[in-house]
């Protein structure tokens, strides 16, 4: 039986969901993501949740310089589809 160990990090990131209300202005609704980051050499993977609205991303292995931002931007695609 083998076993591999990642590093992990934490992050809380707000992302602000503005919608527009027609004439009426904008309503917005704040998303609070809590991603993590695992990191073990080069493979870096990530998930993400979002326990206000009790959503989540299952972890998956990113493939830029950036995971972070990688990360981000998947949480930004979820929100655009739901």
């Amino acid at each position: 039986m083998t076993h591999t160990v990642y590093t992990t990090k934490k992050y809380l990131v707000e992302i602000e969901d503005v919608k527009t209300l027609g004439n009426m202005g904008t309503s917005t609704y704040v998303w609070q993501w809590e991603i993590t980051l695992a990191e073990n050499g080069k493979i870096v993977k990530g998930k993400a949740e979002c326990q206000n609205k009790k959503f989540n991303l299952s972890w998956m292995e990113l493939q830029t310089a950036d995971p972070l931002t990688e990360m981000i931007e998947a949480c930004k695609r979820f929100m655009d589809n739901h």
